[in-house]
């Protein structure tokens, strides 16, 4: 059947996770709220007998810039000292990765006042599918990863790659080897079944992690984010930001504010409760054959991740398995090459995606299908588009950061071209609300947001930074040299 190996090697994995414990580590131990605050102070009780003896001094743009110690508990400061005052090359970076943060929750938390010491943040726009690891690969400049998803289909081999047992033994992505810090497969795991006590445990596990390492630049990856925002939402969202917050805080008030941070995330999530749909069931019930090799023309193979909003297909035929899985209303689009162009269907029509000379346009067909016609109009209105329609990826960005598909034609054509090496030659999304993928996994974890997509949702996420060098939404790609222009991520020993 299906999958059946892998189900149950993934089946080994969880089943072990049940029975590990997590690692003992010092938690945080900064307080979880000020003791009490004014207009433009937050005190704290870091001793834990009542009294403030640290404060975050706020200006009249409510953005901290000094930390203020009281060690004597008599009211008065003895040391203060002013972030603005260390340079972004004076003091150590730690930048942070979290896992499925989406930008308005971000933002929203910020604006009640939370992560002050930072900038205002930046809109962030992943890479499309919206899947974890293409996306950290991406934002570290790892060499193109073979498939997107954790099971694909390599052509080379005219069947299907699982690294289950490299992984177990330890092996890492090529953008994994660049972190000073990423939990183990069966941590990862676990992540999913114990959430709660193993986001904490890895959020704690940062400041030893820092503060062992040698390097200016300590890049770290908390991959349990993931595991709370897809069971509890909105507000293990909120959980995970929160828990952040106390980190950065412990570390500020450590190192007397000697030090930079940054916070960013992979992508999206729909903030949607998930109903599994099977798409391997659909295509053998309309008369194609799910195997794991392509023998004939009805054969079709699925990259498989978790449980996602996004499928990859491997055909002979795209045309027509994108057509019969278009019937179905939770299927919002297909993507799937026709001679030197993208299609981008969905149920009433297609459009085209077209490059030329290293300019892209977006052509509707018989539908507007993403609404992009007053897009290009305004391109090419301003002449930034040629009256054809094509323009830079750049430009794309730039207009359209903020549409419900932004960036479409750039990240559309680049999953077709390069993003990986081994591309399906159909992708799907799903509407938000529905996933596919490892039915097994329903067993671990109950849904409550899922990713994958191409809408803003699934596909903004965000940049916090206490350099100042982020003035601008950008791309995935684009983080690191933002925010450490001459750093080139080096791959660590023994990784």
């Amino acid at each position: 059947m299906m999958f059946m190996n892998v189900l149950h090697k993934a089946c080994l994995v969880f089943l072990c996770a049940q029975l590990a414990g997590c690692a003992a580590s010092q938690g945080l131990t900064f307080p979880s709220a000020p003791l009490d605050r004014t207009p433009r102070e937050l005190r704290y009780d870091m001793s834990g007998n009542g009294k403030a003896d640290f404060a975050l001094l706020t200006g009249a743009d409510n953005r901290t810039d000094v930390l203020a110690y009281d060690t004597n508990e008599d009211g008065r400061y003895e040391r203060t000292y002013r972030l603005s005052d260390y340079g972004p090359q004076q003091v150590p970076h730690l930048i942070i990765l979290l896992d499925s943060i989406p930008y308005q929750c971000l933002l929203d938390f910020y604006r009640e006042g939370h992560f002050s010491w930072f900038p205002p943040p930046q809109k962030v726009i992943a890479p499309f599918p919206t899947i974890s690891s293409v996306i950290f690969n991406e934002i570290l400049h790892g060499p193109p990863l073979r498939g997107t998803n954790n099971y694909f289909y390599d052509q080379s081999i005219n069947g299907i790659s699982n690294p289950f047992w490299e992984h177990l033994r330890g092996k890492k992505e090529p953008w994994q080897r660049y972190l000073h810090y990423d939990a183990s497969y069966m941590t990862e795991g676990l992540g999913f079944v114990k959430t709660r006590a193993v986001f904490r445990e890895e959020v704690a596990h940062i400041k030893q992690v820092l503060d062992a390492s040698p390097d200016r630049t300590t890049i770290v990856y908390v991959v349990s984010a993931s595991g709370m925002a897809c069971r509890y939402g909105r507000q293990g969202i909120r959980e995970c930001l929160q828990e952040v917050e106390r980190l950065c805080l412990q570390l500020l008030w450590e190192r007397q504010g000697a030090l930079k941070i940054s916070l960013t995330a992979d992508h999206g999530h729909n903030l949607t409760a998930s109903q599994f749909v099977s798409i391997s069931d659909i295509l053998n019930a309309a008369g194609f054959a799910v195997k794991e090799k392509i023998e004939a023309d009805s054969d079709v193979v699925i990259d498989t991740e978790g449980l996602v909003a996004f499928a990859g297909l491997h055909t002979r035929r795209p045309a027509a398995v994108a057509a019969e899985l278009l019937r179905h209303q939770f299927v919002e689009l297909a993507f799937y090459q026709e001679g030197d162009r993208v299609l981008v269907r969905d149920a009433q029509g297609s459009a085209a995606i077209e490059m030329r000379r290293g300019k892209l346009r977006y052509l509707p067909l018989d539908r507007d299908v993403l609404s992009y016609r007053p897009v290009t109009a305004a391109l090419v209105k301003s002449g930034t588009a040629d009256p054809e329609g094509f323009a830079a990826p750049d430009d794309w960005f730039r207009e359209t950061v903020d549409h419900a598909w932004p960036d479409a034609p750039p990240r559309i054509w680049d999953a077709f071209h390069g993003l990986v090496m081994c591309p399906s030659d159909v992708m799907v999304t799903l509407r938000d609300g529905y996933m596919s993928g490892l039915p097994l996994f329903r067993a671990f974890i109950d849904m409550q947001s899922s990713h994958g997509g191409l809408n803003q949702q699934n596909s903004a996420t965000f940049l916090l930074t206490m350099t100042g060098r982020a003035t601008c939404p950008l791309r995935s790609r684009d983080i690191l040299k933002t925010i450490e222009p001459d750093y080139l991520p080096a791959v660590r020993t023994g990784r």
